[in-house]
């Protein structure tokens, strides 16, 4: 009885060691985790290359005052203006062969598909068309070097080192692994009341949340770590997360260089250039 005692406290032990051991292996993995996920979703990326048009659609969502607030504030459901919440963003870049952007045009829709900025660069011009307010603007710009958006933010994210890893839900309800950066705690700054930020649009509306701090953080999917949206989040005194502005990855694909002839023909009227203060004779 004794030995089967003994041979019983022997097994818990080595039990209690192989666990110990096996929690201070894991530590380290746990540790470089968020890195891990930068990583791998930087390898698998397949970035556009020199001589490409491609073609890039990304969704935008900033948090709009919620529907409760219109009964303490009756005014503002008189408001006719629309308050704007999520917008449709399309983005045409053409790369020269030596990686140089030749030419990019960028249109920015409402949910609705009206389109609220249509902006071209080529040659060196930069021209900005704002067909709601009816005006335009034409400036000297630099031309640059093509970077994939996505890279960029990987490698803004893998330059911190207190990052952070989370399963979370995307602003779309798709399950995903985020990785935040490190959390900003927030002052005692001087912060709009609800009113004046309805009075003022402030977008993202975060003046009935008593935020404590924030932070930025990248979604990836659970299945291929491709990165799939970034957002602005914060946290209120109870620990509840929200999210303010969130980006989406809607797609990337190469078009064939016939596309160009009628992706960067840009329409705008000549009118819509008086009184705008551009820099450059139209």
């Amino acid at each position: 009885m004794k030995r089967k005692f003994a041979l019983l406290v022997m097994a818990l032990l080595l039990v209690v060691f192989f666990s110990i051991l096996f929690l201070r292996a894991e530590r380290p993995v746990e540790a470089a985790e968020p890195h891990q996920i930068l990583e791998t979703s930087r390898e698998r990326i397949e970035e556009a290359e020199p001589g490409q048009l491609i073609h890039i659609l990304y969704t935008t969502w900033v948090r709009p005052p919620p529907a409760d607030l219109d009964s303490e504030y009756p005014y503002h459901l008189f408001d006719t203006d629309p308050w704007p919440v999520r917008e449709a963003v399309e983005v045409w870049i053409e790369i020269g062969a030596d990686g140089l952007i030749t030419r990019w045009r960028t249109q920015l829709r409402s949910d609705e598909g009206e389109l609220l900025q249509d902006l071209f660069f080529a040659e060196g011009i930069e021209t900005d068309y704002f067909p709601q307010q009816g005006w335009a603007s034409r400036f000297e710009e630099e031309v640059s070097r093509y970077e994939d958006e996505r890279l960029v933010m990987i490698a803004d994210f893998l330059a911190e080192a207190d990052l952070f890893r989370r399963e979370n839900i995307a602003i779309d309800g798709r399950d995903v692994v985020t990785v935040y950066k490190p959390i900003v705690l927030l002052g005692d700054e001087s912060r709009l009341t609800v009113p004046e930020a309805l009075a003022y649009r402030q977008r993202p509306f975060i003046a009935d949340l008593s935020l404590v701090s924030k932070a930025v953080r990248l979604d990836f999917d659970r299945e291929t770590l491709l990165a799939v949206g970034k957002a602005e989040v914060g946290w209120d005194s109870a620990g509840e997360e929200h999210i303010l502005s969130y980006r989406t990855f809607a797609g990337q694909e190469v078009l064939p260089a016939t596309a160009a002839e009628t992706v960067f023909d840009q329409q705008v009227p000549p009118n819509a250039f008086q009184d705008t203060g551009s820099s450059i004779e139209n």
